[in-house]
């Protein structure tokens, strides 16, 4: 969640994703120790159960989820992952959440019906606790950071790792446990409702947003190949990858220009299908690089006004690190 929210409010990607990342390890080890120490004294903790438990809903999945990474990216290739199988799985993991409140709320539906103020004692306390975390945040946002910057710590901040919150529950407070699901449950509810409404109200907070440049609209990920190779080389990464098109780069690992499937074509139609030649001797299209702070509007005249459909995105280092291509600017458009 901490990314998603933070990409819709033009924060800063990168710093969301390192915050998570790192929020979600150290958070899940040190969590028994914060019980141990905060409610030792009134709760008997089995820190080792806790342990297990916090391993199969955090870590498991986690190393799941890179297993299944490895091999979607194995087997259909870097550019189609990217392109048409990853943006699968945030459904899926939206699914997965109001699977949980929706069970969490079934477990104690009985006692909801014949006390409904019962949600209410449940949800006030999470109203103050989240208005106190967005509340801080945004001032330490405000004061120390900039605004993109800002963002990622407020919604790194006061976002929860509710599924270690899940974890504790189940194992520590035994039959309670499915009562404190359902404050897991709302504090769901709850947290979304907050993140979609910071959203919102972002740029009266910490000002207009900068327009949109390379970065914000750019595909990571460059299939570079030195012209120096054979076009069997070519087809063969064009293949394995399932890509239309890659970068041709000269001994200086400059790009020089793009070559696509409609230019192999021609080149093999006209040389007997003679794959043993080098790219150097295929016609390419025209390559224009950008830097990844350079303006969209910028980017998309270049585009019309050289005819070209995908551009290479270089970082601060001038290396390669992403593309941008027409169809990019119409998703853009759509959404």
């Amino acid at each position: 969640m901490t990314i998603s929210w933070t990409g819709f409010a033009k924060g800063n990607m990168i710093a969301a994703v390192k915050m998570t990342v790192i929020g979600l390890i150290l958070g899940s080890v040190l969590t028994p120790f914060y019980l141990q120490l905060l409610l030792g004294a009134q709760v008997a903790i089995p820190l080792l159960k806790v342990f297990q438990q916090i391993a199969g809903v955090v870590f498991l999945p986690m190393l799941a989820g890179y297993a299944t990474q490895q091999l979607l990216v194995k087997k259909y290739g870097q550019a189609r992952y990217q392109k048409d199988i990853k943006p699968v799985f945030p459904p899926i993991s939206t699914i997965g959440v109001l699977s949980i409140v929706f069970v969490a709320m079934a477990l104690k539906s009985q006692a909801i019906l014949a006390h409904p103020a019962l949600l209410l004692k449940y949800a006030l306390p999470l109203v103050l606790l989240y208005g106190a975390n967005f509340g801080l945040s945004t001032l330490a946002g405000k004061w120390f950071f900039k605004r993109a910057e800002g963002i990622a710590l407020v919604y790194g901040s006061a976002m929860r790792n509710l599924s270690i919150a899940l974890a504790i529950a189940m194992t520590v407070f035994g039959e309670q446990g499915s009562e404190i699901a359902l404050i897991i449950a709302v504090a769901y509810i709850i947290q979304v409702q907050a993140g979609a409404w910071y959203v919102k109200f972002t740029d009266r907070i910490f000002g207009q947003a900068p327009p949109d440049v390379a970065a914000d609209l750019m595909r990571r990920g460059v299939f570079l190949l030195n012209q120096e190779k054979t076009i069997a080389e070519a087809i063969t990464l064009i293949e394995e990858e399932h890509i239309h098109s890659l970068v041709v780069t000269n001994r200086e690992e400059a790009p020089v220009g793009i070559l696509n499937t409609r230019n192999l074509f021609d080149h093999l139609v006209n040389t007997s299908n003679d794959i043993t030649r080098s790219i150097a001797e295929v016609a390419l299209k025209p390559m224009l690089v950008f830097d990844e702070g350079d303006s969209l509007e910028m980017i998309s005249q270049a585009m019309r006004d050289n005819q070209v459909y995908k551009v290479l995105i270089r970082d601060r280092n001038h290396l390669p690190v992403g593309v941008i291509t027409e169809t990019d600017f119409f998703k853009k458009v759509l959404n």
